[in-house]
């Protein structure tokens, strides 16, 4: 493992995040909503009940509000990859490591890891695989934003294994609602909607898209199974779910 590979992530924000406990579940709470990127900021500084280091992070929000440029949410599924201490580590000295990986301190993890400086990756490899820094887990959390600066943690709505094709269909689905605004700028309505008029307008809308409703004024479209996601329209963000 080389050096650089532990500064994961840079300009990561300071925020303040409630404690965890062990099965905790929590609600988001009305009017309070985060971007995905300051979901991915907090998992990436909080302290977890199994003391995780938090190496990686993707979420995604899954009940969107769209604010013109920027999507915010009240609920994210998020995707972390972690080391986990192993036996054979003291749990004072792994807590140390953590916080060190959360500061981005990475002096302090090489002194703990006894790496010297110029050291070969042979070198940090092998002190890495006593710390069990070299054993990745990839584990899914949800999030509950329960306001500007604190959250709870809930059942991830994607599962670990389905996460990257979870988020495929997503990009998927939002391909096709630029054609759909396009057949509504052409039409005045949006009834007569139908996956051969929008690949018409762009080829790359999916086949599997499914019109669930189509009326003068609005639409929703969905998409993907078993993971789902839908939008429901004008100015709605792919939520998961079905029309």
């Amino acid at each position: 493992m080389r050096l650089r590979a532990l500064a994961y992530t840079a300009g990561i924000m300071a925020i303040v995040v409630v404690a965890l406990t062990p099965g905790a579940e929590g609600h988001g709470f009305a009017g309070a909503r985060w971007t995905s990127a300051r979901a991915e900021s907090t998992m990436s500084v909080a302290t977890w009940p199994d003391h995780r280091i938090v190496i990686g992070q993707t979420c995604v929000g899954t009940d969107p509000v769209d604010r013109g440029t920027t999507e915010i949410s009240a609920h994210f599924a998020c995707r972390l990859n972690i080391y986990l201490r192993p036996a054979s580590v003291p749990a004072g000295r792994w807590d140390t490591m953590a916080a060190a990986f959360r500061r981005h301190d990475i002096a302090t993890v090489s002194a703990l890891l006894g790496i010297p400086a110029g050291a070969s990756a042979a070198t940090a490899n092998a002190a890495a695989e006593k710390w069990g820094l070299r054993n990745v887990h990839a584990v899914a959390v949800g999030v509950a934003v329960r306001s500007s600066s604190a959250w709870a943690p809930t059942r991830s709505a994607i599962s670990v294994g389905s996460f990257d094709l979870a988020l495929q269909i997503r990009r998927q689905l939002l391909v096709g609602i630029p054609a759909v605004e396009a057949y509504y700028a052409d039409h005045g309505t949006y009834a007569g909607l139908s996956v051969g008029k929008l690949r018409k307008i762009d080829t790359n809308v999916s086949t599997s898209l499914r019109i669930v409703v189509a009326t003068r004024t609005n639409y929703c479209v969905q998409l993907g199974a078993p993971t789902t996601w839908f939008v429901h329209g004008p100015g709605g963000a792919p939520t998961l779910g079905h029309c």
